[in-house]
């Protein structure tokens, strides 16, 4: 059997959120650990979180992703940017 991936979601849009847990969710072997659409709830929470890798909105109004991609300790990164 394979391992699950575990991923965190980070969007401040939240239809966009919702979208985008919604695909991830149809994607066998991979589990949502947690979604947020606040930046700083996002820092403050994923020390404590187990994950895989993160998949984060590109252009956010207080933090940019490249910003909060550099504070997770090395872990993967998916960056996106919905119109």
């Amino acid at each position: 059997m394979e391992r699950e991936l575990k991923c965190l979601l980070l969007d401040d849009e939240l239809p966009g959120l919702t979208y985008l847990k919604m695909l991830c969710e149809q994607i066998p072997g991979l589990s949502v650990v947690k979604s947020f659409n606040d930046p700083s709830r996002f820092l403050e929470e994923f020390p404590s979180l187990e994950f895989d890798f993160c998949i984060i909105d590109i252009e956010m109004p207080q933090f940019n992703g490249l910003q909060i991609a550099n504070l997770l300790q090395g872990k993967p990164v998916i960056f996106f940017h919905c119109l």
